[in-house]
């Protein structure tokens, strides 16, 4: 179910435990970015999948849930989620070439041109691009996969490690700019 488990949940026949009041909290928070960290299988990817479907402007999946009840307005925003279950990461050039495709695929998606020179300067480059358009919101889950995965050898989780330290503090330099997208 991954990234569309929100939007199948409300068009399918499930039934939804709805959490949209406390995404509106994190929402209208002041706080400029959040980390979530629950155990293995406690609805995390449920949950990003909810916040895009939000960001997303999708108001009418959320009807009859709190959110939709509230004064949230529904403004769209490019919503980049990265999940990175997905991304080769048996060594470094791996997980370099792999994320440099996602963003990639990313920036296909919005129809953008962006030369991705290495996965930190084309996730920088793509989100000032989709910040022309407004304030950008990126959500990643399973970030800490491509070092799990590789703790039997500790070389490769500590290079892996490195590189993701890397591509994510691009966020945090987005972030503590004064005229921040994020």
């Amino acid at each position: 179910m991954a990234f569309k488990a929100f939007k199948r949940i409300r068009t399918e026949d499930y039934i939804y435990g709805d959490k949209t009041q406390f995404a509106l909290e994190l929402i209208e928070g002041d706080a400029p970015h959040y980390f979530l960290a629950r155990p293995r299988r406690f609805g995390k990817s449920l949950f990003l999948s909810t916040l895009k479907e939000i960001f997303k402007g999708n108001k009418v999946l959320f009807e009859g849930c709190h959110i939709a009840k509230s004064s949230y307005n529904w403004q769209p925003y490019p919503v980049l989620h990265l999940n990175l279950v997905a991304v080769l990461n048996a060594n470094t050039e791996k997980l370099e070439a792999s994320l440099q495709r996602s963003i990639d695929e990313l920036a296909d998606e919005y129809e953008i041109e962006v030369e991705i020179p290495s996965a930190q300067e084309g996730l920088q480059k793509l989100i000032k691009s989709l910040a022309s358009k407004g304030r950008v919101a990126v959500l990643i889950d399973e970030y800490d996969k491509p070092i799990i995965d590789n703790l039997h050898n500790l070389a490769v989780a500590e290079d892996n490690r490195r590189l993701l330290q890397a591509f994510f503090g691009v966020l945090k330099i987005l972030i503590n700019t004064s005229s921040s997208p994020l």
